[in-house]
């Protein structure tokens, strides 16, 4: 998990290089400490970049968003993390993702709302069952769309 902020660093410093060429960046870097080694997948144009292979049902996306930024583990086949864009109501997208993960078995572990932001924690108990975190957060754009990232373990049974 100590690894999710430098690699959450460098997704956002790549997506500000947005008009220097291409579309996507994909690039592995390594936890110097550790050697633990993620991908990373970054859509710089806002017209969103290919959902990961081992995307649980549980996770899938919410009608209409975009993928921005897609995090994975090399040969890690059930967990990760995706950046997406939506336009629509926080709530509607945390409510989207409860139907999902309770059609999964899962239940709500945590949920927080702090002014515009939500954060929802899912999971069913124990390390090895599926799990995932969604949180909502403003664009920053005035069109009416929010930032949400899902992270997720685990696959559907």
């Amino acid at each position: 998990m100590r690894l999710i902020v430098p690699v959450l660093a460098l997704v956002f410093s790549a997506t500000a290089l947005g008009g220097c060429g291409s579309d996507k960046v994909e690039q592995t870097i390594e936890d110097p400490e550790t050697g633990k080694k993620v991908n990373i997948s970054t859509g710089l144009s806002g017209g969103g970049i290919s959902l990961p292979d081992n995307l649980p049902s549980f996770a899938a996306l919410y009608p209409g968003a975009k993928v921005s930024t897609v995090v994975s583990k090399p040969g890690e086949t059930s967990a990760g993390l995706i950046a997406l864009t939506v336009k629509a109501q926080p709530q509607a997208v945390i409510d989207h993702y409860r139907k999902q993960g309770e059609a999964a078995g899962m239940k709500v572990v945590t949920e927080m709302a702090t002014g515009d932001a939500r954060m929802m924690a899912m999971g069913k108990g124990d390390n090895s069952s599926p799990a995932m975190q969604i949180t909502t957060s403003p664009s920053g754009e005035d069109d009416g769309s929010i930032q949400v990232t899902v992270t997720y373990s685990g696959t559907t049974p």
